[in-house]
């Protein structure tokens, strides 16, 4: 194909599929034929009218000593008739925009009253036509495609969610068990060297690596790790927890930490952000209590070593003044906590 040829097939088809997409977007299909709005269906009289009302809409675009530069009576007659078609509607939601300003002044020039505006627009109405919708297709078919694709969506999700969740639990076994695995085989390099021998298959064994376990688990999490745990896993701890003392570890620290958010604690479970806020507050509070810690000149720590740290401090009283003023949020309903009573310590 030449470039002449090219340059055309562009041109004309580039134009015919813009037309079918116009259609589409329009409500029609890409093969119907729609209907313009046209003055011929009026009388002579109101045709009449309607015309001095398209002299002074397009006066600016008409009336030229060259004919060329006028605009075509034909289209200045549907420019016309789509302007009063659409006008009751627009100016009922919108009446002090610019296109019912213009058509009310020029209207009152001419002395149109709105019962005849109304009963020109009404004519075009009825003459236009719209699109066909297929016969068979329920007229919220559109709504309820949407609803489902949504629904396939956000079950996607939440699998995905899920996922997720299995693949960070496992993760977190694995570190436990790559953590006692490595105390286990520094324990074994010892003994060999001594030149005994261990049967890892009796029962006291097993127990000693459960134990190595928990240890490993207490002394490695970061406290905002317990406080989003204690508040978020399920089930809760408190509700079910075979290291009871883990558990107690746990309920400590997070007493601790509560002392340590400025704004107080409210926590709703039925709310959609609670994992995000037991987030938020939780590492506020850690940052909080480890600022409180540095002052102080007392090193990071996790687990069992934090924990002492933090009772060192409540037996020297530096957390007396924290007591009260968190007695005072807790009379001053600033403290929302879901946790149940037996779980809390009374300062």
């Amino acid at each position: 194909m030449s470039a002449t040829n090219k340059a055309f097939a562009y041109v004309f088809n580039t134009t015919r599929e813009d037309t079918k997409v116009a259609k589409v977007l329009s409500g029609w299909k890409s093969t119907d034929a729609p209907t313009i709005p046209s003055l011929a269906g009026f009388e002579a009289a109101s045709r009449n009218r309607i015309r001095q009302l398209r002299d002074l809409l397009v006066a600016s675009s008409m009336h030229f000593t060259a004919v060329s530069y006028n605009l075509d009576n034909h289209v200045a007659d549907l420019l016309t008739a789509t302007l009063i078609q659409h006008f009751p509607a627009v100016i009922e939601r919108y009446p002090m925009c610019p296109y019912t300003s213009r058509m009310r002044l020029y209207l009152g020039t001419l002395l149109v009253e709105m019962p005849e505006v109304l009963s020109w627009s009404l004519s075009l109405t009825r003459s236009a036509k719209t699109p066909n919708s297929d016969k068979n297709e329920s007229p919220f078919s559109r709504e309820i495609q949407l609803i489902n694709q949504q629904n396939i969506v956000i079950s996607q999700l939440l699998e995905a969610n899920r996922e997720q969740a299995a693949k960070i639990e496992e993760l977190e076994k694995l570190g436990l068990e790559e953590a006692a695995a490595g105390t286990h085989s520094l324990t074994n390099e010892g003994i060999t060297e001594q030149g005994e021998e261990i049967n890892l298959a009796n029962d006291s064994s097993t127990a000693g690596n459960e134990n190595r376990k928990r240890k490993a688990r207490s002394s490695s999490k970061a406290a905002a790790a317990l406080f989003f745990e204690w508040y978020t896993k399920t089930p809760r701890l408190w509700e079910k927890c075979d290291d009871r003392q883990y558990k107690s570890q746990s309920k400590q620290i997070v007493a601790f930490m509560k002392l340590f958010h400025p704004a107080g604690l409210k926590l709703n479970p039925a709310s959609r952000n609670y994992a995000d806020d037991v987030l938020r507050i939780g590492r506020l509070a850690e940052e909080n209590m480890f600022e409180f810690m540095g002052i102080r000149g007392i090193k990071r720590n996790f687990g069992t070593g934090l924990l002492k740290q933090l009772r060192v401090l409540h037996r020297s009283g530096a957390f007396k003044q924290r007591f009260q003023d968190y007695q005072i949020r807790v009379t001053t309903t600033k403290i929302v906590d879901p946790a149940p009573d037996h779980t809390k310590i009374t300062y």
